[in-house]
């Protein structure tokens, strides 16, 4: 780096892809503790999250500070030193119609001087870095706008196009979520008394069937019910958002703020429970009692729940209630 401006473009390029990351990485973590991962795989266990989030965190240095996208906004990360040809393949993680389309770009914008290509002795490979010019572009808010979306966008297409973020609220709608799943880990809701006590219902009266791993799936009794509900015209009120590029950050708050608040119920409750046994066993009833709503969590939307939300009147109606949260 040779200026202040170099380092605050590095810093710009290296934060807003660490930023928008975070946001994809906290969903996708969400979403493996509730998705289906069949047997032997215990996803509620402290170790299982540990997993994930390691297998995210350990990916090459690079890749938590650079999304290559395909798109022109790629020569952004030419300013980093670290974007060799080498590295750019490396990222591109044997995609070839990706590493051609960012080759074409970069080689386009040494072409129109704004980008320079040299050999790197230190690399032993060909460095590019961003010309006065390209800074300029770069550094322009129309730029960083566009290459905001387009990170966003390949996120999205590559991890987020059958998710929704549901909400529990601890009410009988909620069992509408299998109108959109294939399958729900429900295990991961042990903790939660309220949740817990509605999928045993659900389970004793052969509702939902569970497999040894807490893998829950709609059985036909409640597809006939559903079927029923429809024809009666019942509006479901279940809390489901599609993700789409536009609001992974409100999912990920949203995700977010359920679970600390649902660490801080445990908590009160534990404390509710340590003063139980010198009180009253209702205060611990009450502390465990509030762990009831607000319960955010993403998953995997099935096909048939993909087309109920498109086709539901109401179906986007949640995606407010996600942005004012």
């Amino acid at each position: 780096m040779n200026s202040v401006e170099d380092t605050a473009q590095t810093m710009f390029a290296t934060q807003t892809v660490k930023g928008i990351v975070q946001q994809a990485t906290s969903i996708i973590i969400n979403k493996a503790i509730y998705g289906n991962y069949g047997k032997n795989h215990n996803v509620v266990t402290e170790t299982a999250q540990q997993s994930v989030q390691q297998k995210s965190n350990n990916v090459n240095e690079l890749s938590s500070n650079i999304k290559l996208t395909g798109q022109f906004t790629d020569i952004a990360y030419a300013d980093t030193d670290k974007i060799t040809e080498k590295a750019i393949s490396v990222l591109c993680n044997g995609d070839e119609k990706l590493l051609n389309n960012v080759m074409d770009t970069y080689n386009n914008a040494v072409n129109d001087g704004l980008l320079k290509r040299e050999w790197s002795k230190a690399e032993s490979d060909v460095i590019y870095t961003l010309t006065d010019k390209g800074k300029e572009l770069v550094n322009s808010e129309d730029f960083k706008k566009q290459l905001e979306k387009n990170i966003k966008n390949t996120l999205y297409n590559e991890n987020f196009k059958n998710t929704a973020v549901v909400e529990f609220t601890g009410t009988k709608d909620d069992v509408n979520v299998f109108r959109y799943v294939d399958t729900l880990n429900i295990k991961s809701f042990d903790n939660n008394p309220v949740m817990k006590k509605m999928f045993d219902m659900l389970k004793k009266y052969e509702f939902i069937s569970v497999d040894e791993n807490g893998n829950a799936k709609p059985t036909d009794k409640l597809n006939t019910y559903f079927a029923q509900q429809d024809r009666k015209g019942i509006k479901t009120n279940l809390k489901i958002t599609k993700v789409a590029p536009d609001n992974m950050q409100q999912a990920a708050n949203k995700i977010q703020k359920a679970k600390q608040a649902a660490q801080a119920t445990k908590k009160n409750a534990e404390v509710a429970t340590k003063a139980a046994k010198t009180t009253v066993n209702a205060a611990a009833k009450t502390g465990a009692a509030t762990a009831t709503a607000g319960v955010s969590i993403a998953v995997d939307i099935s096909k048939k729940g993909f087309e109920l939300l498109k086709k539901s009147s109401n179906s986007f109606s949640t995606q407010n209630h996600i942005n004012k949260s």
